[in-house]
């Protein structure tokens, strides 16, 4: 699955920071941004006629699972990568071959799998030190427009390891010919040493129509990407 490298996202961490900002208060904003402003609200049949599939953000149920995928994999196990290897084994995921894992870390080091469900084909990945870290993916529509159970898991991870909530303002770039990422991260940090513990980002990479591949029925083709990155190494 095509994708912005790792080193992307780690660019995209600059920028001003908002002090004392919630998750919560920054769910409504990345929702309504979430979707990409060219998107079509349903695409044509070959040759003109009656349009064939309404182009779909990925919402309700599909939301939870991807966000339930992340919490299991990521914010549960990881920064344990035995524990992410181990848990995706025994779950049957299907590893990524050295090829695959180069396509979508570049020259960082990890391994990954893919996870086929009824919904969509996600691919985990573990990347090693030193960014160490790890995501979630799946290609959908149109992006997604219900954040609201990544939300919630973000926020139990934070009261769990007893972490403030630092928000840097969200960043886009370009990804490639024709294609552009927008990242909204937050860093959590440490209160009593300042210091960032781990830094969580959804990723939105648009394909404007350059993407080809599996899970995308109509629409400009978007990647949606959540991250957990470990700081404390």
């Amino acid at each position: 699955m095509p994708s912005v490298s790792g080193g992307s996202v780690r660019r995209a961490i600059i920028g001003g920071v908002l002090m004392g900002a919630a998750l919560v208060a920054a769910s409504a904003a990345l929702a309504q941004t979430s979707q990409p402003t060219d998107t079509p609200p349903q695409a044509a049949a070959p040759g003109g006629g009656a349009p064939l599939v309404h182009a779909m953000p990925v919402s309700g149920a599909a939301a939870q699972e991807m966000a339930d995928l992340f919490e299991s994999y990521c914010l549960k196990r990881f920064p344990d990568d035995a524990a992410v290897s181990t848990a995706a084994v025994a779950d049957g995921l299907v590893a990524l071959t050295e090829a695959e894992v180069k396509g979508i870390l570049k020259d960082d080091p990890g391994r990954g799998w893919y996870k086929q469900t009824d919904f969509a084909r996600y691919t985990i990945t573990v990347e090693s030190p030193p960014y160490h870290t790890c995501a979630v993916r799946r290609m959908s529509d149109v992006g997604i427009d219900d954040v609201k159970p990544y939300i919630a898991d973000v926020n139990h991870w934070m009261d769990g390891h007893g972490a403030q909530m630092v928000k840097s303002g969200a960043v886009k770039q370009p990804a490639g010919p024709g294609i552009d990422s927008s990242m909204f991260p937050f860093i959590a940090m440490n209160p009593a040493t300042q210091q960032p513990m781990a830094v969580f980002i959804v990723v939105l990479t648009n394909y404007h129509g350059h993407y080809a591949g599996p899970g995308v029925t109509s629409g400009p083709g978007v990647e949606v990407r959540y991250v957990y990155q470990d700081k404390q190494q």
